[in-house]
């Protein structure tokens, strides 16, 4: 009987506490539950979020060589349009010199006509000089030569 009034107690007093055990290890096992599956959410969410980083990464890549390949175009372009400047510079630039130096050759030429006709005209006023003296010389020999003729 004391076994049974020792049972009696031990069912009393263990069994509401291992019911009250039980009903709360459900419950830990539900919210573990509920926390395995917030945390596969989660997960998933990061695997998502990992994929379209992943996808955005390789998009900014193909987009950063295809603005690299259209700025090596554009870079190419405009290196040809600046030679084809340039060409077009030194071209006009070269009949400029060509069109300055036919003028000096024609202004030299002009200027060098215009000196010889002066010196032309200098040497006949330096001729002319000597000739009046040489006349002058002449007219006063005749004169004298007169003179002793008519004395």
């Amino acid at each position: 009987m004391l076994k049974k009034a020792v049972l009696a107690a031990v069912k009393e007093l263990i069994l509401p506490e291992l019911a009250l055990m039980r009903q709360e290890l459900t419950e830990v096992k539900s919210g573990l539950a509920l926390t395995n599956k917030r945390i596969d959410d989660l997960f998933a969410i990061v695997h998502d979020q990992s994929r379209r980083i992943d996808s955005l990464r390789d998009e900014l890549k193909a987009d950063n060589l295809a603005l690299r390949d259209e700025f090596k175009a554009d870079n190419l372009a405009l290196r040809d349009e600046l030679k084809a400047d340039i060409a077009e510079t030194n071209r006009r630039l070269d009949l400029f010199r060509a069109e300055v130096h036919a003028e000096f050759v024609q202004t030299n030429t002009h200027i060098h006509s215009r000196l010889d006709r002066l010196y032309e005209v200098i040497v006949r006023r330096e001729e002319h000089q000597s000739l009046e003296r040489k006349v002058e010389q002449l007219e006063e020999r005749l004169a004298a030569a007169e003179q002793r003729r008519l004395t």
